[in-house]
């Protein structure tokens, strides 16, 4: 992409970004409060998949895919993100849960993960 596009596609998705969680009041809140509820909800999610296969058994059901479409577009980024080494330090199982859906349903995208 061009260096031009590139400056104008970034300053339109921040600005709406930036106006998206000001309505949402997401950007009143201390960091370290945001840090916690990523946390906290992470680790209700680890808690919920404990040791099985996908969220509610052996198969994989719509919400295995919902989550995993969360998670993944956050974990495998160009750019480094909190979200990554939370899971990779403090959830390992949703860090495995991610690479397990992408290996057993999309073995097509091995090249990009």
């Amino acid at each position: 992409m061009p260096e031009f596009l590139a400056s104008i596609s970034f300053k339109h998705v921040y600005g709406f970004a930036k106006n998206r969680l000001k309505s949402l009041h997401i950007l009143s809140l201390p960091e370290a409060n945001i840090y916690q509820g990523l946390k906290d909800n992470l680790k209700a999610l680890d808690e919920l998949l404990g040791d099985k296969k996908y969220l509610f058994g052996d198969e994989p059901i719509l919400a295995d895919f919902a989550l995993f479409s969360h998670l993944c577009t956050m974990y495998y980024t160009a750019y480094n993100q909190p979200l990554k080494d939370i899971l990779d330090t403090e959830y390992p199982r949703l860090q495995k849960y991610i690479e397990r859906i992408l290996t057993e349903n999309f073995p097509e995208f091995r090249m990009y993960y």
